[in-house]
Protein backbone atom coordinates (compact mmCIF):
# COMPACT_ATOMS: atom_id res chain seq x y z
CA UNK A 1 0.00 0.00 0.00
CA UNK A 2 2.65 2.55 0.51
CA UNK A 3 4.60 2.07 -2.65
CA UNK A 4 1.35 2.63 -4.65
CA UNK A 5 0.69 5.80 -1.98
CA UNK A 6 4.29 6.97 -3.13
CA UNK A 7 4.25 6.65 -6.89
CA UNK A 8 0.20 8.21 -5.79
CA UNK A 9 1.84 11.11 -4.84
CA UNK A 10 4.38 10.67 -7.82
CA UNK A 11 1.54 11.56 -9.73
CA UNK A 12 -0.65 13.82 -8.07
CA UNK A 13 2.72 16.59 -7.64
CA UNK A 14 2.93 17.22 -11.50
CA UNK A 15 -1.45 17.18 -11.83
CA UNK A 16 -0.75 20.08 -8.92
CA UNK A 17 1.46 21.84 -11.24
CA UNK A 18 -1.04 22.06 -14.07
CA UNK A 19 -3.50 23.28 -11.82
CA UNK A 20 -1.35 26.04 -10.07
CA UNK A 21 0.00 26.91 -14.18
CA UNK A 22 -3.28 27.91 -14.66
CA UNK A 23 -3.95 30.07 -11.67
CA UNK A 24 -0.60 31.78 -12.45
CA UNK A 25 -1.45 32.38 -16.28
CA UNK A 26 -4.32 34.22 -14.71
CA UNK A 27 -2.10 36.47 -12.12
CA UNK A 28 1.21 36.80 -14.07
CA UNK A 29 0.59 40.35 -14.09
CA UNK A 30 0.08 40.72 -10.57
CA UNK A 31 2.77 38.11 -8.91
CA UNK A 32 6.18 39.16 -8.56
CA UNK A 33 8.75 37.23 -10.91
CA UNK A 34 9.88 33.92 -9.87
CA UNK A 35 13.58 33.25 -10.15
CA UNK A 36 14.57 31.05 -12.86
CA UNK A 37 16.03 27.97 -11.51
CA UNK A 38 19.14 26.20 -13.77
CA UNK A 39 17.97 22.89 -15.52
CA UNK A 40 21.17 20.69 -13.99
CA UNK A 41 23.07 21.39 -10.73
CA UNK A 42 25.25 18.99 -8.91
CA UNK A 43 26.16 18.86 -5.13
CA UNK A 44 29.27 17.63 -4.22
CA UNK A 45 30.37 17.86 0.09
CA UNK A 46 31.61 16.09 2.70
CA UNK A 47 30.19 15.45 6.17
CA UNK A 48 32.47 15.05 9.22
CA UNK A 49 30.07 13.40 12.56
CA UNK A 50 31.21 13.64 15.70
CA UNK A 51 29.02 11.52 18.42
CA UNK A 52 28.17 12.40 22.24
CA UNK A 53 31.60 9.90 23.41
CA UNK A 54 33.31 11.67 20.61
CA UNK A 55 33.34 8.88 18.37
CA UNK A 56 34.20 10.18 14.67
CA UNK A 57 32.72 9.48 10.86
CA UNK A 58 32.93 10.62 7.64
CA UNK A 59 31.02 10.48 4.27
CA UNK A 60 30.81 11.51 1.20
CA UNK A 61 27.73 13.03 -0.91
CA UNK A 62 26.70 13.53 -4.51
CA UNK A 63 23.60 14.82 -4.84
CA UNK A 64 22.33 16.05 -9.07
CA UNK A 65 19.05 17.90 -9.27
CA UNK A 66 17.58 18.41 -12.79
CA UNK A 67 14.69 19.88 -14.45
CA UNK A 68 12.43 16.89 -15.34
CA UNK A 69 9.62 19.54 -17.31
CA UNK A 70 8.80 23.12 -16.35
CA UNK A 71 6.87 22.40 -13.26
CA UNK A 72 8.81 19.20 -11.94
CA UNK A 73 12.26 18.65 -10.54
CA UNK A 74 14.18 15.46 -9.45
CA UNK A 75 16.56 15.18 -7.28
CA UNK A 76 18.98 12.10 -6.68
CA UNK A 77 21.59 11.39 -3.95
CA UNK A 78 24.30 8.83 -3.24
CA UNK A 79 26.22 8.67 0.14
CA UNK A 80 29.20 7.06 0.87
CA UNK A 81 30.09 7.19 5.08
CA UNK A 82 33.07 5.13 6.97
CA UNK A 83 34.35 5.11 10.38
CA UNK A 84 37.91 5.25 11.20
CA UNK A 85 38.36 1.29 10.61
CA UNK A 86 35.50 0.69 8.60
CA UNK A 87 35.57 2.20 5.09
CA UNK A 88 32.35 0.52 4.02
CA UNK A 89 30.66 1.81 7.17
CA UNK A 90 26.87 2.81 5.50
CA UNK A 91 25.96 3.66 2.51
CA UNK A 92 22.54 6.02 1.81
CA UNK A 93 20.22 6.86 -1.59
CA UNK A 94 17.48 8.82 -2.65
CA UNK A 95 15.23 9.74 -4.89
CA UNK A 96 13.23 12.96 -5.13
CA UNK A 97 10.15 14.96 -6.62
CA UNK A 98 9.89 18.23 -6.09
CA UNK A 99 7.33 20.68 -7.49
CA UNK A 100 7.59 23.92 -9.17
CA UNK A 101 6.73 26.65 -6.53
CA UNK A 102 3.29 26.90 -6.65
CA UNK A 103 1.26 30.25 -5.66
CA UNK A 104 4.99 32.30 -5.49
CA UNK A 105 5.49 30.37 -1.87
CA UNK A 106 4.47 26.50 -2.01
CA UNK A 107 6.27 23.32 -3.01
CA UNK A 108 5.63 20.06 -2.51
CA UNK A 109 8.21 17.40 -2.16
CA UNK A 110 7.90 13.35 -2.41
CA UNK A 111 11.05 11.54 -0.82
CA UNK A 112 12.15 8.07 -1.12
CA UNK A 113 15.39 7.55 0.81
CA UNK A 114 17.52 4.49 1.72
CA UNK A 115 19.70 3.45 4.34
CA UNK A 116 22.81 0.27 4.47
CA UNK A 117 23.99 0.67 7.87
CA UNK A 118 26.81 -1.61 8.73
CA UNK A 119 28.28 -0.49 11.94
CA UNK A 120 26.96 -1.13 15.14
CA UNK A 121 24.94 -3.81 16.21
CA UNK A 122 22.51 -5.07 15.11
CA UNK A 123 23.50 -4.03 10.84
CA UNK A 124 19.98 -3.02 9.23
CA UNK A 125 18.32 -2.23 5.99
CA UNK A 126 15.64 1.04 6.72
CA UNK A 127 13.57 2.60 4.12
CA UNK A 128 12.34 6.52 4.37
CA UNK A 129 9.01 7.41 2.35
CA UNK A 130 7.96 11.42 2.89
CA UNK A 131 5.86 13.38 1.63
CA UNK A 132 6.52 17.36 2.78
CA UNK A 133 5.30 20.63 1.89
CA UNK A 134 7.80 23.30 1.93
CA UNK A 135 7.02 27.32 2.07
CA UNK A 136 8.90 30.29 2.48
CA UNK A 137 6.89 33.60 3.65
CA UNK A 138 8.53 37.21 3.44
CA UNK A 139 8.91 39.45 6.58
CA UNK A 140 11.01 41.92 5.35
CA UNK A 141 12.99 42.57 2.20
CA UNK A 142 16.25 40.58 3.32
CA UNK A 143 14.48 37.94 6.06
CA UNK A 144 12.12 35.09 4.88
CA UNK A 145 10.60 32.46 7.15
CA UNK A 146 11.16 28.97 6.28
CA UNK A 147 7.71 26.72 7.21
CA UNK A 148 8.09 22.86 6.26
CA UNK A 149 5.79 20.32 7.43
CA UNK A 150 5.35 16.57 6.24
CA UNK A 151 5.01 12.83 7.48
CA UNK A 152 7.37 9.96 7.03
CA UNK A 153 7.01 6.14 6.67
CA UNK A 154 10.00 4.26 7.80
CA UNK A 155 10.02 0.80 7.52
CA UNK A 156 13.39 -1.33 9.31
CA UNK A 157 15.00 -4.85 8.96
CA UNK A 158 17.51 -5.68 11.16
CA UNK A 159 20.56 -8.01 9.92
CA UNK A 160 19.26 -7.65 6.47
CA UNK A 161 21.59 -5.61 4.27
CA UNK A 162 19.61 -4.89 0.99
CA UNK A 163 19.74 -2.15 -2.05
CA UNK A 164 16.03 -2.42 -2.75
CA UNK A 165 12.99 -0.98 -0.64
CA UNK A 166 11.64 -2.61 1.64
CA UNK A 167 7.54 -2.14 3.28
CA UNK A 168 7.76 -4.33 6.01
CA UNK A 169 9.86 -5.02 9.31
CA UNK A 170 9.38 -2.76 12.18
CA UNK A 171 7.94 1.00 11.24
CA UNK A 172 8.18 4.24 12.83
CA UNK A 173 6.09 6.47 11.30
CA UNK A 174 5.56 10.16 12.77
CA UNK A 175 5.29 14.31 11.38
CA UNK A 176 8.93 15.84 10.53
CA UNK A 177 9.15 19.54 10.20
CA UNK A 178 11.58 22.05 9.57
CA UNK A 179 11.43 25.85 10.95
CA UNK A 180 13.46 28.81 10.70
CA UNK A 181 14.65 32.33 9.38
CA UNK A 182 16.55 32.85 6.23
CA UNK A 183 18.50 36.58 6.10
CA UNK A 184 19.31 37.26 2.11
CA UNK A 185 23.16 37.94 0.91
CA UNK A 186 24.09 39.88 -2.19
CA UNK A 187 25.41 36.23 -3.29
CA UNK A 188 23.76 34.09 -0.87
CA UNK A 189 22.16 33.40 2.23
CA UNK A 190 22.34 32.68 5.58
CA UNK A 191 19.59 30.56 7.30
CA UNK A 192 18.92 29.27 10.97
CA UNK A 193 16.29 26.36 11.67
CA UNK A 194 15.32 23.52 13.84
CA UNK A 195 13.91 20.38 12.55
CA UNK A 196 13.87 16.71 11.80
CA UNK A 197 14.92 16.72 8.38
CA UNK A 198 17.28 17.66 5.66
CA UNK A 199 18.99 16.63 2.35
CA UNK A 200 18.67 12.50 2.76
CA UNK A 201 17.70 10.82 5.43
CA UNK A 202 15.00 11.94 8.19
CA UNK A 203 15.21 12.02 12.33
CA UNK A 204 13.30 10.78 15.03
CA UNK A 205 10.94 12.95 16.75
CA UNK A 206 12.68 12.87 19.74
CA UNK A 207 16.01 13.66 18.42
CA UNK A 208 15.56 16.87 16.27
CA UNK A 209 18.93 19.25 15.19
CA UNK A 210 19.35 23.12 15.34
CA UNK A 211 21.39 23.99 12.18
CA UNK A 212 23.07 27.15 10.92
CA UNK A 213 23.58 26.90 6.99
CA UNK A 214 25.05 29.30 4.22
CA UNK A 215 25.18 29.35 0.39
CA UNK A 216 27.28 31.79 -1.16
CA UNK A 217 28.55 32.27 -4.46
CA UNK A 218 32.13 31.43 -4.68
CA UNK A 219 32.76 31.80 -8.90
CA UNK A 220 30.24 31.75 -11.84
CA UNK A 221 29.11 28.46 -11.50
CA UNK A 222 29.80 27.30 -8.28
CA UNK A 223 28.58 28.38 -4.84
CA UNK A 224 29.40 27.42 -1.52
CA UNK A 225 27.48 24.72 0.08
CA UNK A 226 28.13 24.84 4.38
CA UNK A 227 26.46 23.94 7.51
CA UNK A 228 27.14 23.42 11.57
CA UNK A 229 23.79 20.67 12.85
CA UNK A 230 24.10 20.31 16.27
CA UNK A 231 21.60 17.06 17.23
CA UNK A 232 20.22 16.56 20.27
CA UNK A 233 18.52 13.36 22.06
CA UNK A 234 15.13 14.72 23.79
CA UNK A 235 16.49 17.74 25.50
CA UNK A 236 18.58 20.68 23.55
CA UNK A 237 20.99 20.51 26.33
CA UNK A 238 22.05 16.56 25.87
CA UNK A 239 24.05 16.36 22.83
CA UNK A 240 23.37 13.61 20.23
CA UNK A 241 25.74 14.39 17.54
CA UNK A 242 27.40 17.27 15.38
CA UNK A 243 27.51 17.64 11.76
CA UNK A 244 30.23 19.81 10.22
CA UNK A 245 29.21 19.79 6.22
CA UNK A 246 30.86 21.43 3.39
CA UNK A 247 31.07 21.04 -0.09
CA UNK A 248 29.89 23.20 -3.63
CA UNK A 249 27.29 22.90 -5.80
CA UNK A 250 27.88 23.36 -9.37
CA UNK A 251 25.70 24.70 -12.06
CA UNK A 252 26.37 22.90 -14.88
CA UNK A 253 22.97 23.86 -16.93
CA UNK A 254 21.54 27.43 -16.81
Amino acid sequence: MLKRLFFLVAIVIPALNLYAQKIDSVRKQEAPKEVKKDRFTLLVYTRTISDAHSKFRFDQNIVPNFRVTPWLRMELGIRQGEQTNNGAAYNHYKVELQSKTLFQRLRLVTRMSQDIVRYGSPTYTRTNFLFIAETKHPISRKFDAVLNIGYMFSYQKNNTLQAEPIAGGSNNNHGIYKVGIRYKLRKGYLEGVLGTYDVFNPYALQQPFAQVSCDYELFNGGTLYSYFRYQYDKSIGTPFNDFLGLGVKFRILK
